[in-house]
């Protein structure tokens, strides 16, 4: 009986063992920063590196208001104005607005990182140029 249980473990492991391979990704992979395999310890501060106001924001989980760009820009759609952030040089601009009975509903970034998407509550979907700050298309009805 004790040799059966036994066996009956090794195949267990056996089995549990390929499937953490099969399912074992890169990623779970630890960090190692030598060929000896010490883990890396990786710092997070406690205090924020900068905090950006962002007065109006709405809280609501449809709407995709915040999005960051592959060239480091931020964009937050606030009430009826897109606004954007660039993290190299610190400043912020005012890239478009809609009307009054109009608001902004989504924003995201062309994987390019120069092309901004806005949704509309009233439907329509803005294409904008954010290295121009001009209007590239407008899509009716998305």
């Amino acid at each position: 009986m004790r040799k059966l249980k036994s066996i009956q473990n090794l195949e267990n492991e056996k089995m549990r063992k390929g499937l953490d391979s099969i399912l074992r990704t890169e990623d779970d992979l630890p960090m190692t920063n030598d060929t000896t395999g010490l883990k890396s310890v990786r710092k997070i501060p406690k205090a924020p590196f900068k905090v950006l106001d962002a007065p109006m924001l709405q809280d609501d989980f449809y709407l995709n208001l915040v999005d960051w760009s592959s060239n480091n820009i931020l964009a937050v759609g606030l009430n009826g104005a897109v606004y954007v952030w660039s993290a190299s040089n610190q400043r912020v601009s005012k890239l478009c607005e809609v009307p009054e009975t109009d608001s902004i509903t989504s924003v995201a970034w062309a994987q390019q990182g120069t092309h901004l998407a806005v949704g509309t509550h009233s439907g329509f979907t803005q294409i904008w140029d954010t290295q121009h700050s001009g209007l590239v298309r407008t899509l009716h009805g998305h």
